[in-house]
């Protein structure tokens, strides 16, 4: 990715250019060279930037640049999920340690027991991380007004903060403000939200890229067409061709994504899944196990392709594709993250081109691949009207009881002509029910 200014062309404190370094940040990503100075001066924003550009620390820099110790809370960044929450608070938490500050910093997130969560607002943090569910229930919690020295609330991953409920709580505390400073970020469009915020930004408030597309630039992608073979052999047989750093694997339904881990494990490889239907602890517990790079493999629902720092990630393999097609972006942006770049696979389903058209539509170029005798080959088209060339002992069957039909001792007028509709009728409806067949076994396991 290109970089931008060193840091030492900001208004920063030494302290914070110094901490910065440290960690290995010496230059601003496109996205911070513009959000940087305007939000250290207060403005209020709306970022629409592509997955991996650097987002997180486009807000957290201004907030370490000025929020004040033993003032009371001033910051809340608000994350749409538990995942996301812990990760950027990771990093404030990280980089408030690096710079030796007295700042307290807070996450609060449910699953927890709110009596643990009251004492942790005891006293007041300069900034506090907090998930929709908890956000509403923190006034309840307190017995004072606790949002009364709030200055700026980031609102990350916006698109996914949709819940009435959030949005009007959102509101209520925002009422109570004076000149809040608002920070939205997001890959794609929070309509519904900019909306009722509206009022708070100025007409140069959004900053995006000249080219308005969340298609991760450093990612390249693919189209692989297995044919009749096993998704699960298939996966195996792209581990060995492939041999990538850290593969990680999207299926849209949790069904999916456990069948596929499963059928992993027991062929001895090291494969974790990371989806919804885990209780929060699981999830936690298993983040810091695929951060710290304990698997290759990891197979997902769409819970991991927005905002979490999977660090390494050389490919993205989609089993299929997700129904809003904004996820695909984010799906693939987990590979080729800041400067590096990744592959982006996807097994195609003929039932899915009207949806890989409007991905080609929105700038995806895929190139065409088959994968046979457990080789990748590039291919010059989708052709799929060999599938059905070969007749199996199924469609044999059922092309002898429809001829049997019709066999008499006699040859009746039309004979032949009865048989070969018949026949026809067959082959039609066999065609429809395999074509059936390999979609389900392609997204559900059979």
């Amino acid at each position: 990715m290109q970089t931008g200014l060193p840091f030492t062309s900001y208004h920063l404190s030494p302290v914070l250019i110094e901490a910065l370094t440290k960690l290995g940040y010496t230059h601003t990503t496109p996205v911070q060279s513009a959000v940087i100075p305007r939000a250290l001066r207060g403005d209020s924003l709306v970022v629409r930037y592509q997955t991996g550009s650097g987002k997180t620390h486009a807000f957290l820099i201004p907030i370490f640049a000025n929020v004040k110790s033993k003032a009371g809370l001033q910051v809340m960044v608000v994350s749409p999920t538990r995942e996301l929450a812990i990760q950027t608070y990771q990093f404030a938490k990280t980089l408030n340690e690096t710079l030796g500050s007295p700042l307290k910093i807070v996450l609060l997130q449910g699953g927890f027991d709110k009596q643990h969560d009251q004492e942790k607002l005891s006293p007041l943090p300069e900034i506090l991380f907090v998930t929709p569910g908890r956000m509403n229930e923190i006034e309840g919690m307190m017995e004072r007004q606790v949002y009364q020295g709030l200055k700026t609330i980031v609102l990350d991953e916006a698109d996914m903060l949709m819940d009435p409920s959030f949005i009007e709580s959102t509101t209520h505390i925002l009422s109570t403000l004076t000149q809040p400073q608002i920070l939205v970020f997001s890959a794609s469009m929070a309509a519904p939200l900019l909306n009722r915020l509206s009022k708070y930004f100025k007409s140069d408030s959004t900053i995006e890229p000249k080219e308005k597309s969340i298609n991760p630039s450093g990612v390249r992608h693919a189209l692989i067409d297995i044919k009749h073979q096993d998704p699960i052999q298939s996966i195996v047989d792209i581990l060995t061709i492939r041999k990538p750093y850290f593969l990680l694997i999207f299926a849209s339904r949790v069904q999916r994504v456990i069948q596929i881990e499963q059928a992993l494990k027991a062929r001895q490889l090291k494969v974790a899944s990371l989806h919804g239907d885990l209780q929060s602890r699981e999830r936690r517990h298993l983040l810091k196990r695929i951060q710290s790079g304990e698997f290759q493999i990891v197979v997902a629902s769409d819970i991991a392709s927005r905002g979490m720092d999977l660090p390494n990630v050389s490919d993205v393999l989609s089993v299929d594709l997700p129904q809003d097609l904004d996820y695909y972006f984010h799906r693939a942006g987990r590979a080729g993250r800041f400067k590096n770049e990744g592959q982006s696979y996807v097994f195609y389903n003929s039932h899915e081109e009207d949806s890989l058209e409007r991905l080609k539509q929105r700038g995806v170029h895929f190139s065409l691949l088959s994968l046979k005798n457990s080789q990748l080959q590039p291919i010059k088209n989708l052709n799929r009207g060999k599938i059905f060339k070969k007749e199996d002992e199924a469609l044999s069957r059922d092309i002898k009881i429809a001829i049997q039909k019709y066999r008499s001792s006699e040859v009746k007028p039309g004979y032949k002509k009865k048989v070969k509709l018949a026949v026809e009728k067959v082959k039609h409806q066999y065609k429809r029910k395999a074509i059936k067949k390999k979609i389900r076994e392609r997204l559900f396991g059979g």
